[in-house]
Formats: structure tokens, sequence, C-alpha cells
């Protein structure tokens, strides 16, 4: 079984020991935030220490690239009930420098994914945009920030800044401020 019975191993003996007992809180996020962050294994504990978090604080949504993406998927879901049911009151976009998914290509990933004996069709304009990095990261959690800001079922009243992390020091550099944010006319979107 390897790591997974070494893990099993482990949470046995963590259970037993109430180690557990370190991180019981609530649900509620209790600085009211909730950060959508890349899914980068430096950022585990790096984030939320160079953030001044702990467990408890705040809601975490770890994506490829820190990327919302689209208006309908899982991370503006994620950030809807996160408002909506844990009272969350400010969102923070994070990206970081030397992100992977930057200069991520289809042909990188089409290559691994055959190199698997799968089959991919890389005519397929769907595949080439969802395996596309996104170039300069200002720019991204820029793009980032007004997704969330101006979708249809975020209110007004919730901050969303959008932030740069270096996954080695933990330094954060301000990409935008709320105040900075254009909101734009909303158009509710049936899915």
């Amino acid at each position: 079984m390897g790591l997974l019975q070494e893990i099993l191993d482990y949470n046995q003996e963590f259970v037993a020991t109430k180690q557990y007992e370190a991180f019981l809180t609530s649900k509620y996020p209790s600085k009211r935030a909730a950060i959508v962050a890349c899914m980068d294994a430096r950022l585990i504990e790096l984030l939320l220490q160079a953030m001044n978090m702990k467990n408890g604080d705040a809601n975490l949504v770890k994506v490829v690239g820190g990327d919302v993406s689209q208006a309908y998927e899982g991370v503006i879901r994620s950030l809807i009930i996160s408002i909506y049911e844990f009272h969350v009151e400010e969102i923070f976009i994070v990206g970081h420098h030397h992100c992977g998914a930057q200069h991520l290509t289809p042909e990188q990933v089409f290559n691994e994914i055959e190199a698997e004996g799968i089959n991919i069709n890389r005519n397929n304009q769907q595949l080439i945009d969802y395996f596309t990095g996104f170039g300069d990261l200002e720019e991204s959690v820029r793009k980032n920030v007004a997704l969330v800001k101006s979708h249809p079922l975020i209110p007004e009243r919730i901050k969303v800044h959008g932030l740069l992390i270096d996954p080695e020091t933990g330094k954060l550099d301000l990409v935008q401020t709320a105040n900075q944010v254009e909101r734009k006319e909303k158009e509710l979107l049936m899915v």
C-alpha cells in the first residue's frame, strides 16, 4: 500500500493521542475570509503563515494557478457558499511567483497524457484553452478578481483583493485592493 498505509498508520496514532484537539474550531471562518490560491505544494503552510492565518480563520480554495477561470465552476461555487453559508466578507485571490501554470502549454500536457496511453483530440479547442497557461501573473490575478467581483451572485458588499506571494520567502505583493476594482454591470446568467 505504500503511502496510503503510512497515512493510515499515522492517523491511528494522531487520533489515539488526541492531536486533533489543536485544530478544533468552528466551521465558520473566524476572520470571515476566503482565500483562492494555487495548489502548489510549497503553499500548504507558507501561505497561511504569511497571511497571519491559522486553522479556522478562512476558507481555503486551492486550484491550479489560483485561477477562477469561469463564472460557473467549482471555485466560484465555493466562494458563493462561503459567503452565504459561512458568512465570508472578504475574498483574497492569491497568485504566486514562479507558477508552473503560468507558461503551461497544451502540447506539453497532451504529450504527458498520451505517454500514459490515453488518446486525446489535440484539435479540441476546449482542451487547448483548458491547458493553456495564463502568461502575465499580475494580469491573471486582476482578471480573477474582476470575475469574482462582477459575478451576479456575489454581493457588492464583498471585498475582493488580489495578491502575489513569493513561494520561497512568503513575501506578499499587493496587486489590487477591493477599492481598485471597477464593478462591471452584472448580468444574471442561467446555467
